[in-house]
């Protein structure tokens, strides 16, 4: 979410088949469709190569890439084994929980202070990666404009 500015539900779309590589390596993700997106062509998204190696290695572990058409992120067994899908993406729900889960893991849980932003939602890394660029100096029209 954070490298490529995608919304959670764009996320929740990828299949295996909209993958493609770089001459450099790197992941190009072939986003289809987009809340904004108007061109009927779509849009890629490049990965950096550390996202790109991490993306990999879930390929690897989950069996996502039997399939072309499998979701790229899929639903885990209380088990720990990957229930790769053709027909059912994640939810955006079950994707908000990971972002919440992550937050927990890291900090801790949330606490009663009243405070906002006492946990991550699908849309933070969106708004964490708008705002490094705009302390990075790029202008608000090509951050609107990369996040679509």
């Amino acid at each position: 979410a954070y490298t490529t500015l995608l919304r959670i539900a764009e996320i929740a779309r990828i299949r295996v088949k909209d993958i493609s590589r770089t001459d450099g390596g790197r992941m190009l993700i072939h986003i289809g469709r987009t809340k904004t997106l108007v061109s009927t062509a779509g849009v890629e998204k490049a990965l950096s190569l550390g996202v790109t190696k991490l993306v990999e290695r879930w390929i690897s572990v989950s069996g996502v890439a039997d399939d072309p058409n499998n979701y790229l992120f899929c639903r885990v067994r209380k088990n720990g084994v990957a229930a790769p899908s053709a027909t059912s993406q994640l939810s955006t729900r079950a994707l908000e929980g990971i972002f919440e889960a992550t937050h927990r893991l890291i900090y801790g849980a949330k606490d009663d202070s009243g405070q906002r932003y006492l946990a991550w939602s699908g849309h933070s890394a969106r708004v964490g990666a708008a705002r490094d660029m705009a302390r990075a100096g790029v202008s608000i029209p090509e951050i609107m404009q990369l996040g679509g």
